[in-house]
C-alpha cells in the first residue's frame, strides 16, 4: 500500500564572495531565479514519470548543510546524493554529504547515482 508523502527537494547553493560587494555587476536576484529555473528543470522529467508524487520545491541561497539541516526539522528522512567520481571519490564524500549527518533532526540517507 502506498502512503500519501510529500516530497520536499532542496536546492540550495551559495553565490560567489565577490558577487556580493556593492560595485559587483552580479544581480543576485536574477541569479536565484536561474537556480529556480534549473531545479524546475531537473525535477520535470521526475514530475512527468511520477505524477501522483506532490513535490515542494524548495531553493535556499544558503549552505546546503544549512538548508538541508533546516528541512530536517519536518522531515522523516532527508535522501542525500554521493557525487562520488573515480577511485578516490568512490571512498570519500563530499563536505554535504559528511555535515549533514551531524546537523540532521531526522535519519538521513546517502545515496550513490
Amino acid at each position: 500500500m502506498l502512503r500519501a508523502s510529500t516530497l520536499r527537494v532542496v536546492y540550495a547553493w551559495r553565490p560567489p564572495a565577490h558577487a556580493q560587494l556593492p560595485e559587483s555587476a552580479h544581480d543576485l536576484d536574477e541569479i536565484h531565479a536561474a537556480q529556480c529555473r534549473t531545479a524546475g528543470g531537473i525535477l520535470q522529467g521526475w514530475r512527468q514519470q511520477y505524477p501522483q508524487v506532490h513535490v515542494i520545491e524548495d531553493v535556499q541561497q544558503i549552505h546546503p548543510v544549512d538548508a538541508l539541516a533546516g528541512a530536517s526539522e519536518k522531515a522523516d528522512l532527508v535522501v542525500v546524493g554521493s557525487q562520488s567520481q573515480g577511485a578516490i571519490g568512490a571512498v570519500m564524500l563530499g563536505s554535504v554529504t559528511l555535515g549533514i549527518p551531524h546537523h540532521a533532526r531526522s535519519s538521513v540517507a546517502v545515496v550513490r547515482p
